[in-house]
């Protein structure tokens, strides 16, 4: 982004500290983007899902979000909230991409329709 002269700037949140600590030791966060934060998880809309915790403060014009996690398959979960939480908090349809996760894509697939 910073090559493209994009503007734009990336916030991440990694609840595992093993994967947190990777990605500082090898330098892949050069402007402090990763958060380290709680996870929390929990029955939702018909659905149990894992939220990440952690505040939505700076976030209201976020352009796009990007869900690569929870380890769902770990946790016994199917989804993470967050995305949710943020269509309510901000009451708009925010874009995104789920990198595979077959209960998150269905989650938000159904969730969508209230936005379109």
């Amino acid at each position: 982004m910073d090559e493209l002269d994009y503007g734009g700037r990336i916030v991440s949140f990694e609840d595992n500290e093993f994967y947190y600590n990777r990605i500082k030791e090898y330098g892949l966060d050069p402007k402090g983007s990763v958060n380290l934060v709680p996870l929390e998880t929990g029955f939702e809309d018909n659905c149990t899902g894992a939220r990440y915790l952690h505040s939505y403060e700076g976030l209201e014009e976020v352009d796009y979000v990007i869900i690569d996690g929870p380890d769902i398959g770990k946790l016994k979960v199917n989804t993470t909230y967050n995305l949710l939480d943020m269509w309510r908090k901000f009451d708009r349809f925010i874009p995104y991409f789920i990198d595979g996760r077959h209960g998150t894509k269905q989650f938000y697939n159904h969730h969508e329709t209230y936005f379109l």
